[in-house]
């Protein structure tokens, strides 16, 4: 198979896997507003280098919790989120311990946890690129 071929047919695959893992998770998001009072935002930051994988529904301390998961070159970054009646918080890297990284933040109503192993800068540009399209979402 020529070069030129083979790789249109990988984009095709990689671009119909990733649609396919969007819509997957999409149409769970009713769920799971059901289950958390609280519609975990989804954005789409595939063309800024962090793909959406998938979501799940969590259970944390007895709670349960929205898990929306992203992928950064071999690395996954999952972000956690609940609802929460505390005041808005920047975000901060809590915890880096044995090569994983924490940062939670609290935006519009809701709390947000982002673990992952990939390097700090990378998991503060994803918690930077994901907080702006949270703030643009809720804009009228």
């Amino acid at each position: 198979m020529p070069p030129l071929q083979a790789a249109t047919r990988a984009t095709y695959i990689a671009f119909a896997v990733n649609g396919f893992s969007f819509a997957s998770w999409a149409s769970r998001i009713p769920a799971v507003k059901d289950r958390l009072d609280l519609s975990p935002n989804v954005p789409r930051l595939d063309s800024l280098g962090f793909p959406l994988v998938g979501g799940r529904l969590d259970y944390v301390g007895g709670r349960a919790i929205a898990a929306v998961v992203y992928a950064r070159r071999q690395h996954v970054i999952n972000v956690f989120s609940w609802p929460s009646r505390e005041g808005i918080q920047a975000p901060r890297v809590v915890v880096s311990e044995n090569g994983y990284h924490l940062m939670t933040w609290r935006t519009n109503g809701a709390e947000h946890w982002a673990a992952s192993d990939v390097n700090v800068a990378d998991l503060e540009q994803f918690v930077q690129l994901y907080t702006r399209s949270d703030d643009a979402s809720k804009e009228p």
